[in-house]
């Protein structure tokens, strides 16, 4: 009996952290898309919180083309493999957003002639 008590809150608070971390950082482009793509196959609301030149953000993404994100308004979006990006759960709002972290830079070595 004890051991069935110990069993149910150690389950209780495994379920509290996993509701509570639910943030995916530092994602490439490749694991970002197959990560957005579960979330769309079930159901899960995404926002695009990237910013480009049109200044799009804030629109949720309703599929994928390719190597572009479809936004509700129609417009295309792409990520790039130079940037990370981060997937951010909003627990006030119940849905994701999909934010740019940093940019990658691969260090070139240099030859010393």
């Amino acid at each position: 009996m004890k051991n069935n008590l110990k069993k149910m809150e150690l389950n209780n608070i495994v379920d509290k952290y996993l509701k509570i971390n639910r943030d995916f950082l530092y994602l490439s482009k490749s694991a970002t898309f197959k990560k957005i793509s579960e979330f769309l196959e079930n159901d899960i609301k995404v926002i695009c919180d990237i910013t480009d030149r049109d200044g799009k953000i804030g629109i949720q993404i309703v599929g994928i083309e390719s190597i572009y994100f479809i936004l509700k308004d129609k417009n295309k979006v792409k990520l790039y493999d130079r940037f990370l990006y981060n997937i951010i759960y909003n627990n006030k709002r119940g849905e994701y957003s999909l934010q740019i972290q940093d940019e990658y830079y691969e260090k070139i070595e240099a030859k010393n002639d």
